[in-house]
């Protein structure tokens, strides 16, 4: 399942996985909705949950906390987090926050359906 990210966005799941794509800037002003999003897909659709971040522009420390707790809530489903589409930059603060092992990660790879 392919979607993009809004606080309205309604989810099914086919397969194993769900793809969520987000964009723009995730920061205490959109962090909510995703932690939402995120967490309700893995334990409602049984699905493992792998995020697209190619179009993210922006994520703060917040961000980084709050993935760690979703993992943490996705993996006490049965399932499993990933993020793929980071850049270099985006993938060198989450090994800088020693994260990577946490946060399943593809970095600076294009999602493809």
């Amino acid at each position: 399942m392919v979607g993009t990210w809004s606080p309205t966005s309604s989810w099914s799941c086919t397969t194993k996985d769900i793809l969520l794509r987000i964009a723009g800037e995730i920061d205490l002003a959109t962090i909510d909705s995703l932690r939402t999003a995120l967490a309700g897909a893995s334990k409602d659709l049984g699905c493992d949950v792998i995020v697209d971040f190619t179009a993210v522009s922006f994520f703060d420390s917040l961000t980084l906390g709050s993935l760690a707790v979703i993992e943490a809530h996705i993996r006490a489903n049965g399932h499993t987090l990933t993020l793929r589409g980071l850049n270099a930059h985006q993938a060198d603060i989450v090994r800088v926050c020693q994260l990577e092992e946490f946060l399943g990660i593809v970095a600076a790879t294009t999602v493809t359906e």
